[in-house]
């Protein structure tokens, strides 16, 4: 349009485009005094040169095909034609009669021919991207399908082995091995439980439909109880809590929270096979509570910092190597802090040297921070979570 206002000088100018569906005819663009409102439908001429895919006009003397304009004005209606096939019109109108020449019919022909060209290129850019976005959804569903089959196979297959042992053997096996047997059944049911859980969690959260129970609440104890329980399961490592004295009030679901920390404690535990310190810390920056946890263990590439929250997506090479999991854990605790209204992200160095997940929080105003009543040493979303998700016993 700059350029046939430039050239042709029009008082208005529509662009019509066909509709894939329908196959009338809608308004893609207009110029001039009334713009791309100025009709619900196209003119007569738009249509005729639709119909026809030839040019229409009105008000063009030198034009033997042309109709007369009822006044000193002009019209003039060009297809947009690719492979003989009409995909839209471009529509001019002038103030004045014969206010185009031949000349600039055939300008505006060509113009709309290469607009044409133009468009049909962008659709074929949009199916290739339809192809390739449908291509990468078949590669997640694969993945997602080999890994849930195989973190489903190793519980079953340990929960089958050992209850066939108990039906079979069961008399002749001692007390402490029959309690041994039924602690691995009951390790491997909590599991397969987990697993499901998470999926439940992830399809919730990308339908929106998880529920966020946000109130105000201080969460020193919250994460007191969540470091307690995964201390229990990691004899090998040393968890550390460095909390603020003041503990100031958020406003947040205190059992989706425990979750998340417990996901990236659990993550900690996994990704630092040598045992070392990982450290639970919390600051204020702003208004917002900056959550921190902090180990010493297998780190992360840096091209991987980017990706380490997509939903399947598991570290490559040698750092995940021999290390099980089915990359749902941190899209899971992804949704979970951006429902909260926070930010989450990853900090390393490179390979070997630890990494530090970070996620925040927002702050109440200081003037909701009413005293709470007493808040007990575990709260009690956080011991629903906890009932939820058994530690294994050893």
């Amino acid at each position: 349009m700059p350029i046939l206002k430039e050239r042709l000088d029009y008082v208005t100018c529509t662009i019509w485009l066909r509709d894939e569906v329908s196959g009338t005819l809608r308004v893609a663009a207009g110029d001039g005094p009334v713009g791309v409102t100025r009709a619900l439908r196209p003119s007569p001429q738009a249509m005729r040169a639709f119909v026809s895919g030839e040019p229409a006009g009105a008000g063009l003397d030198w034009d033997q095909h042309a109709e007369q304009a009822e006044c000193d004005a002009s019209e003039l209606a060009v297809p947009m034609v690719l492979k003989r096939r009409v995909v839209g019109v471009v529509d001019l109108e002038g103030c004045v009669a014969r206010a185009w020449s031949p000349t600039d019919e055939r300008l505006l022909v060509a113009l709309a021919n290469h607009a044409a060209l133009a468009i049909d290129n962008l659709q074929l850019l949009d199916e290739a991207r339809n192809v390739a976005a449908l291509k990468e959804i078949d590669r997640m569903k694969t993945e997602l399908l080999s890994t849930v089959s195989h973190e489903l196979r190793t519980p079953l297959g340990s929960i089958k082995g050992y209850a066939t042992t108990l039906l079979s053997h069961g008399n002749r096996l001692r007390k402490d091995e029959q309690r041994e047997f039924l602690e691995i059944i009951d390790s491997e049911a909590d599991r397969l439980r987990e697993l499901i859980e998470n999926l439940l969690d992830l399809s919730r959260l990308e339908a929106g439909v998880l529920r966020i129970d946000r109130e105000p609440g201080r969460l020193a104890a919250t994460m007191r109880d969540v470091l307690r329980k995964v201390q229990l399961a990691t004899p090998n490592h040393q968890l550390g809590l460095d909390w603020p004295v003041d503990d100031l009030l958020v406003s947040a679901d205190q059992r989706r929270i425990y979750q998340v920390v417990q996901n990236l404690l659990t993550n900690a535990v996994k990704y630092s096979p040598h045992g070392g310190t990982i450290t639970l810390s919390a600051a204020t920056r702003g208004r917002e509570l900056v959550v921190s946890i902090t180990d010493q263990g297998l780190g992360i590439p840096a091209m991987e910092l980017a990706r380490i929250f997509d939903r399947f997506h598991r570290v490559q090479g040698e750092v995940s190597r021999g290390i099980g999991g089915t990359g749902l854990g941190l899209a899971i605790c992804k949704g979970l802090v951006e429902a909260h209204g926070g930010r989450i992200w990853a900090e390393s160095e490179g390979v070997g040297k630890g990494s530090t997940f970070r996620f925040t929080l927002p702050l109440l105003a200081e003037a909701l921070d009413a005293p709470l009543p007493a808040t007990p040493s575990r709260s009690k979303g956080a011991h629903d979570h906890e009932e939820a998700n058994r530690s294994r016993r050893r």
